[in-house]
């Protein structure tokens, strides 16, 4: 699962996770270093054709996606806070882990 394309498709992703005054937890695990290829397959385009894993750009149906710059749109939308890495959340927990 790879975070959005836009900011406030996360945010509303998110948001959904404690509703009506029940806490809730949400996890994204973000490629933070670099880009990557991934499928981006759409179903109507591709109907009755070979699929390919080249680019789109070049007639397949991967692209890059470069989740560090969509953190970086996520974090600047909640305030421009970094989001708590995993390493330091568990840090915090009592007795740590």
């Amino acid at each position: 699962m790879t975070l959005p394309d836009k900011e406030e498709d996360y945010i509303h992703r998110v948001g959904r996770v404690g509703r009506a005054e029940v806490v809730g937890l949400a996890v994204s695990l973000v490629a933070s270093g670099h880009r990557e290829k991934v499928w981006y397959y759409d179903r109507r385009k591709w109907e009755g054709r070979p699929l390919s894993t080249k680019l789109a750009e070049l007639g397949g149906c991967c692209i890059w996606y470069d989740e560090p710059a969509l953190l970086r749109g996520v974090q600047k939308r909640l305030g421009g806070g970094e989001v708590e890495t995993l390493d330091a959340f568990l840090a915090r927990l009592p007795g740590g882990v």
